[in-house]
């Protein structure tokens, strides 16, 4: 755990000591969000999670099965990646961090059904390797943080609202879809008019 404080830190990362109670993405410092903490404020009962606002960074955080598919096909992978393994080893591509060099807010995306598709988060705090928490994508499983890009420069894409609107929007047809009945008229509708106003096969 302290070498992979000691790297956050010498990479310029913000981060900050979670606890490992409830679900493991809590802080119980008072103000946590405006110190700078160092790698003695850390020991072997914290998580590590990121303050994305001191650190100047926005995580895309996709939170469906769907957004961590067309995560990949849309999102820049030259920028850190981490994910989440459970139990059993399986392991979702589940945040995608940038320089939030556009100013971005925080914006949040659903389903018809009001479930999240994913985050565009730019405050708070972020959940990071090698911490272990509960996670959605795993029905509320303990899973274990993982790297899949790391040590690299962090990414700064200008056209991330677009490319995060477009896995948002791909999430949501994706789930019609697969829930549509043996009409099939409506989504050739809906295919005709991406076809004719988005850059979209």
């Amino acid at each position: 755990m302290n070498q992979e404080v000691k790297k956050l830190l010498e990479a310029k990362f913000n981060i900050i000591p979670l606890t490992k109670d409830n679900d493991g993405k809590g802080c119980h410092i008072k103000d946590w969000q405006n110190i700078k903490f160092e790698a003695r404020d850390f020991n072997e009962n914290n998580n590590i999670g990121i303050n994305l606002h001191q650190s100047g960074l926005v995580d895309v955080d996709l939170d469906s099965i769907n957004a961590e598919l067309f995560g990949r096909k849309f999102l820049n992978s030259n920028t850190y990646i981490f994910g989440i393994k459970n139990s059993k080893g399986f392991v979702k591509q589940t945040h995608y961090l940038f320089s939030n060099t556009k100013q971005l807010v925080f914006t949040k995306r659903e389903y018809p059904n009001k479930s999240t598709i994913a985050e565009l988060r730019v405050e708070g705090n972020t959940v990071c390797p090698p911490s272990v928490a509960k996670s959605k994508l795993f029905n509320n499983e303990w899973c274990e943080r993982v790297w899949i890009k790391a040590d690299v420069q962090m990414g700064d894409d200008p056209n991330l609202l677009e490319k995060f609107n477009k896995l948002c929007a791909a999430s949501v047809l994706k789930d019609l879809l697969e829930k549509r009945n043996s009409n099939n008229y409506p989504f050739v509708k809906l295919a005709s008019c991406l076809d004719s106003y988005r850059d979209w096969e």
